[in-house]
């Protein structure tokens, strides 16, 4: 597994991802010492050339934000646009249908992503 951000031709060697490796593989992959670890000027170079080990971006999103995302995707416009037609068709039960369909969709998206946002925030920390 290569680093994101800056790659380094020494780094760049790893075909496999680190987990996947001996230990010895990977230690020489990442030149490293099992016994000492990184010099603290190696450490500092890494810190220049990868950036530091966090997370980035700001604070969870608001629930509107991520309801509107959950809305805003080609799956539900295209569902709603089944709903104009079924109600022009006079279609009823097919538009509250595809109604439920769009609320069951958003509620579980919603949810979910709402969660995931939540346990983000709280690994930034």
């Amino acid at each position: 597994m290569l680093f994101k951000g800056k790659k380094s031709n020494k780094n760049a060697r790893a075909i496999k991802p680190y987990h996947c490796m001996d230990i010895d593989q990977a230690l020489q992959d990442l030149d490293v010492s099992l016994e000492t670890g990184l010099s603290t000027s190696e450490a500092e170079r890494r810190l220049t050339v990868y950036g530091a080990n966090e997370m980035r971006g700001g604070g969870r999103p608001s629930a509107f934000k991520i309801l509107i995302r959950q809305l805003a995707n080609l799956m539900v416009i295209i569902l709603f646009a089944a709903i104009v037609v079924a109600f022009v068709t006079k279609d009823w039960i097919e538009a509250g249908v595809l109604i439920g369909v769009i609320m069951f969709n958003t509620a579980i998206g919603f949810f979910q992503e709402f969660k995931a946002e939540k346990t983000m925030d709280s690994l930034r920390k």
